[in-house]
């Protein structure tokens, strides 16, 4: 056993070395109470003595109370005990010292195991509890019949100086997940403490025969270089241990960042479309993981698969989604998928909070080779313009401006909701206060004649605070005075402030098209 750091005064009045160890040399329980038999190494070192004597304000309490003596002290004084050796009760060991250490003999089990690895650690740019399990070793072990099965972690030091690390700690976490690799440490079978010394012990009972359970490593700020250990695996019964396979064949890993420009947020956030997209290709049917790690550990973050074909998503609806990571995490996220038929998809990565930056990296297993790409950020490599703002009023349902296209061009066009200028609104109104939805179309003729070229969010009606985009379209001069822009709302509001709707056109030219008045629409 070890002491911590005790006064010198305080180890003159109980007879404890600060910092020291002690060797236990028997154990008894003597009229309800428990003791130790302690040996101090130093055979002229100090003895145990008794704890501190309480003060004489606490004995006047007890003044007339008879002092029995305990049946510790009966037993130091036999004089059959050596010199620095002493019988403690269990509480004054909590009390003093701070590690137990027991020996164990590996020869009591019949079956070991032990495979060695170095753990390379000099790429990762942090060490920290949220990150995820994609650069841990991993092992796979089973047992030919039911058994209790200890694993022993040692740490290897190059200097021999494992004194000289305190503040960087490893455990074991055992997984029932058929022997294959984890990516996070959710639905840990069993987790072992983290500890500061150069071994950990894990046991697990009754591992079932024949099953295959995954043994991972686990760590926190270990330094930034390759670190070498020897995984142990002892018991009763044949034991096997090798690497853990992956369950995925294929893997393709991309690095972004979410900056001023692309944080933007989770999907209630009106900026959530300025996130970081990526277009991904299958092609083939395939179980697909998506794997979001962030080096900034503050922040939580999400990753969403949805049918965008590939492009940017402005908005996202509910049959949409293919699959998510669900709730964000923090550090880290992971979204898992058994079947994902062939196609061509859009991945949206996103934080909680909108102006959160911070480096990532999106890493996709699937079982076939996929093709992942970045998609430029919105409006990119287009020259953006703003026009006069649309401003409905009272029960207006739509409004309509015509274009006219100067030369051949591709437009596209971006509506958002904005606050009206010189309108105060406090953050309790603009909670209450109700949020058109509605469709931006670009449209040909008029009345029954009227012929849709294109639809935002393929013709549903979309969130107008988040701002809705109606995608490219390819448009020239032969239709000039036939093109109308028109903006629908769904419903109206009851309150009489009426709506203004801010106008954006991207084009892939200056002064390739011109946007005419507002006024009132009506469909016969």
């Amino acid at each position: 056993m070890g002491t911590g750091k005790i006064s010198s005064r305080t180890e003159r009045a109980i007879g404890l070395a600060g910092e020291h160890d002690y060797a236990v040399l028997d154990m008894r329980e003597v009229d309800g109470q428990k003791l130790m038999l302690v040996k101090n190494p130093w055979c002229e070192g100090m003895s145990w003595r008794g704890s501190i004597p309480r003060s004489p304000v606490d004995d006047q309490d007890e003044e007339d109370e008879e002092v029995l003596p305990s049946s510790r002290d009966l037993l130091n004084k036999d004089d059959k005990l050596t010199p620095g050796t002493f019988w403690i009760d269990l509480n004054s060991v909590m009390q003093y010292f701070e590690s137990i250490y027991l020996n164990w003999n590996p020869g009591l089990f019949f079956h070991r195991q032990d495979i060695h690895f170095a753990w390379d650690l000099s790429a990762s740019s942090s060490s920290s509890k949220y990150k995820s399990f994609s650069n841990n070793q991993q092992f796979c072990v089973s047992v030919v019949a039911p058994s209790t099965v200890w694993f022993l972690l040692s740490r290897h030091f190059k200097d021999g100086r494992e004194n000289d690390h305190p503040s960087e700690y490893i455990s074991l976490y055992l997984f029932d997940n058929n022997g294959a690799k984890v990516y996070l440490s959710d639905g840990a079978m069993q987790r072992g403490p983290f500890v500061d010394s150069p071994q950990t012990l894990l046991r697990l009972d009754n591992l079932e025969a024949n099953e295959k359970y995954t043994i991972v490593p686990v760590e926190q700020d270990l330094g930034p270089t390759v670190h070498s250990f020897t995984l142990s695996v002892f018991a009763e019964q044949r034991i096997t241990i090798d690497e853990a396979p992956n369950k995925y064949l294929c893997q393709k890993t991309i690095t972004a960042a979410w900056t001023d420009e692309t944080a933007g947020g989770n999907a209630n956030s009106p900026t959530y479309s300025q996130n970081p997209q990526f277009s991904i290709v299958v092609p083939a049917r395939t179980p697909i993981a998506l794997l979001l790690e962030t080096d900034v550990e503050q922040l939580h973050v999400h990753v969403k698969l949805v049918h965008g074909r590939g492009s940017r998503v402005q908005a996202v609806r509910s049959k949409d989604i293919v699959f998510d990571s669900k709730d964000y995490r923090r550090g880290c996220a992971l979204a898992q998928y058994a079947e994902l038929e062939a196609g061509t998809y859009t991945i949206i990565c996103s934080t909680f909070e909108a102006g959160q930056k911070g480096n990532f990296r999106l890493r996709v297993d699937s079982m076939v080779a996929t093709q992942l790409s970045m998609l430029p950020r919105q409006g990119a490599g287009r020259l953006r313009r703003a026009w006069a703002k649309a401003v409905f009023e009272g029960q207006q349902r739509m409004l309509a401006a015509p274009i006219a296209p100067r030369r051949l061009t591709k437009l596209d066009v971006f509506v958002k909701q904005v606050q009206q200028a010189g309108l105060q609104e406090t953050a309790k109104t603009s909670q209450s206060r109700e949020r058109s939805m509605i469709r931006v179309t670009l449209e040909i003729g008029t009345g029954p004649q009227r012929r849709i070229l294109i639809a935002s969010s393929n013709g549903e009606y979309s969130d107008s605070s988040a701002g809705v985009r109606t995608g490219e379209i390819d448009l020239s001069p032969q239709e000039m005075g036939k093109v109308w822009l028109v903006i629908e709302r769904m419903f109206t509001p009851m309150d009489s402030q009426g709506e203004m709707f801010q106008i954006e056109t991207f084009t892939d030219a200056p002064d390739t098209v011109d946007i005419g008045v507002w006024r009132r629409w009506e469909v016969d």
